[in-house]
């Protein structure tokens, strides 16, 4: 299962409305990724970014309703297989002899003393007719009893001539209706080959993983930032000394890990305290089950909306106050950076089954996406047009929250400062359990279709799986092992580098690009192979002129292109070491 608890929702889901809906998507896609847009944009150029940007939400738009028009057809294919069930059940019933054997009173004639007629009741024996036939020689009526009925012939209503007819039985428009939940795992089951099925749980464990490791960074190093700035500035001004001065409204205090904090600790070893309380605090949920709360929704949503909000205001009063600077216009040797950066601004594709299923009507669900996608798009040019005027280059960080945050700002400000350099450890604690029992899950399901291959099985010597069996782990290996593998990695990756631009780059170009672009274009292509080889034709309702192979083509092109260009970036700018947020 690419997400908890993936795959058909047996349960009658929720519904809400379009503009409930419309928020719900907004949500989804504008995340803490976007906090290492402003940085790349600077570096990049405003008209090279503005084009880059553009297109990136064109192509996440086109794969987000491929994504959609996958879901339909997921609904109609299984309706539809279930329909061709029962009709070959139906056919096998009509053609076995009819021998029936309903008892019936029919009428008989008798003399009775020579003269007069009777009715005498005798017994006819007629089968019950099954619930798929007609009878088409006169239909009994149990208050006529006087008259004669005789059922002499009775015919299926279907019954096609032949297997290829029952193969090709034509679906209609209501069989698309998106009333059951498929996640991208259970579409990948259903219409992938198993090659396919398990390199997509590969790339999905990928880029859980990657989003892990950016959120394992970015917590503890938000809060090492607050707290080693506020120790040195408020230790420093109470000795008599200011090394952290203000010029021109930036900072001139040295921004270095290998600063010392607090007495005997630089800023390195107060970042790993900070990881290993996170991990600590957050990591044993991975050994649960939990899912994301209607409140945690809510609450989330508000704090993401306030800081953003915070962060646009306080950029354009930096502004007012003469604190701006004169953006270039392109710079292309830094284009592989920001494409690494910018790819993961748009994704949505692996949560999109469980926010679109449960709306009351789809009909205009593209419009809402279109209108989300647009505004998303604005929004962004709104927040990374007022940093990149409001900051030079040099004096960005690659976190754009903690842009805002200066010991020395007056203390209305330095509020607002404090709760946007902490606000992605509020927002990403929140999320971080839900991620990593959803990449605990997908190991589980990568796991076990490896171990039902009966050539892997037959290397381990077992026999090979029963058709009706599945893999069954111990109570061990599932509670603990599991868990232990989804959170390893991360913790990992977060000890070993704290360079969130190079985190969130390897992980929106490579399993990132794998599941905005390849997996969704792939989806809706097998899903065209496979309906029409099934049934006859594929005539999707959901389908939009942007599922034509042409724009496929388009979208596997542009994949290929993003980590082109991250092989550049990674190969003309190695990461740095010790690179300060």
């Amino acid at each position: 299962m690419a997400e908890k608890g993936e795959g058909r929702s047996e349960k009658k889901m929720g519904t809400y409305s379009s503009p409930i809906a419309f928020a719900y998507i907004f949500n989804l896609i504008v995340g803490a990724g976007v906090l290492a847009l402003p940085q790349a944009f600077n570096k990049a150029g405003l008209a090279l970014g503005t084009i880059l940007l553009l297109i990136l939400c064109a192509m996440s738009y086109i794969s987000a309703s491929y994504v959609i028009e996958c879901m339909a057809a997921a609904n109609a294919y299984e309706r539809m297989s279930k329909r061709r069930e029962r009709v070959k059940d139906m056919t096998a019933q009509s053609r076995k002899p009819l021998n029936y054997s309903l008892k019936r009173r029919s009428p008989s004639l008798s003399k009775d003393n020579g003269d007069s007629l009777s009715h005498s009741s005798t017994e006819e024996s007629v089968s019950t007719i099954p619930p798929y036939c007609v009878d088409v020689s006169g239909v009994y009526d149990p208050d006529k009893k006087e008259e004669q009925v005789n059922i002499t012939e009775v015919t299926p209503l279907m019954q096609p001539s032949s297997d290829s007819e029952i193969l090709h039985l034509a679906p209609i428009d209501e069989d698309f209706e998106i009333d059951t939940k498929y996640e991208l795992g259970s579409m990948a089951t259903l219409f992938y080959p198993k090659v396919g099925v398990a390199l997509y749980y590969l790339c999905i464990c990928l880029y859980l993983c990657g989003d892990l490791s950016v959120y394992a960074v970015i917590a503890p190093a938000s809060v090492t930032r607050v707290v080693c700035d506020m120790y040195s500035h408020y230790h420093n001004t109470s000795n008599g000394t200011r090394d952290y001065e203000t010029e021109n409204g930036t900072d001139a205090y040295s921004d270095t890990y290998s600063d010392a904090c607090f007495p005997g600790l630089n800023k390195i070893e107060i970042y790993y305290i900070f990881l290993l309380v996170f991990i600590l605090c957050i990591g044993p949920f991975t050994f649960f089950n939990m899912s994301k709360t209607k409140l945690m929704q809510i609450t989330t949503t508000i704090l993401r909306y306030l800081a953003f909000m915070l962060m646009i205001s306080l950029a354009f009063v930096r502004i007012g106050q003469g604190h701006h600077s004169s953006p270039k216009t392109a710079d292309f040797k830094v284009l592989p950076n920001l494409f690494g950066v910018s790819v993961y601004s748009f994704m949505c594709h692996h949560s999109l089954p469980g926010m679109v299923t449960p709306m009351s009507s789809k009909k205009y669900i593209y419009r809402i996406l279109f209108s989300d996608f647009t505004i998303i798009l604005v929004f962004y040019y709104l927040l990374v047009f007022s940093g990149v005027f409001a900051f030079r280059p040099e004096d960005m960080k690659p976190l754009y929250s903690l842009d805002f945050f200066n010991p020395g700002d007056p203390y209305w400000k330095l509020v607002f400062g404090i709760y946007l350099a902490l606000f992605p450890v509020f927002t990403l604690s929140a999320s971080f359990p839900i991620i990593s029992v959803t990449l605990r899950e997908n190991l589980k399901c990568l796991m076990k279709l490896l171990l039902s291959e009966p050539q892997i099985r037959g290397l381990l010597g077992k026999e090979p799986l029963e058709a009706d069996k599945s893999i069954k782990f111990p109570f061990v290996i599932d509670r603990f092992l599991f868990p232990v593998l989804a959170l390893t990695p991360p913790i990992v990756i977060a000890y070993a580098t704290q360079q969130i631009d190079i985190l969130v780059s390897i992980t929106g170009s490579f399993p990132g690009v794998g599941v905005q672009y390849v997996i969704p274009a792939t989806l809706v292509l097998f899903a065209h192979y496979k309906f029409k080889k099934s049934f006859g034709k594929y005539k999707n309702p959901y389908s939009t002129p942007l599922s034509h192979v042409v724009f496929m083509v388009i979208v596997l092109g542009w994949a290929g292109i993003s980590v082109v260009m991250m092989v550049l970036d990674l190969a003309l700018f190695p990461p740095k070491t010790s690179e300060p947020f």
